[in-house]
């Protein structure tokens, strides 16, 4: 799915349209549950890098961020594919 799908308020107001003519496929393409999950667990990380990078310890965040970009290009690799 493309990644700007679900950013548009008009994306959500016809995924309710369609919700109340009886199809849920696109509301439930907009909650992706997976998505937000995987964006939920990159974010922490981030803030745990920031977290180190603030207190001076910027070499401990490197693998973190290296993690989260890897785990961010191989979902982004993986959609790409289907």
């Amino acid at each position: 799915m493309d990644e700007s799908i679900g950013r548009h308020p008009r994306d959500q107001a016809v995924a309710t349209l369609f919700q109340h003519a009886g199809d849920r496929t696109l509301m439930d393409r907009l909650a992706a549950p997976d998505r937000d999950k995987a964006i939920l667990r990159w974010q922490k990380d981030l803030e745990r890098a920031q977290s180190l990078i603030d207190e001076g310890r910027a070499a401990g965040a490197i693998p973190i961020l290296r993690s989260t970009l890897e785990a961010i290009g191989t979902r982004r690799t993986r959609r790409s594919t289907c």
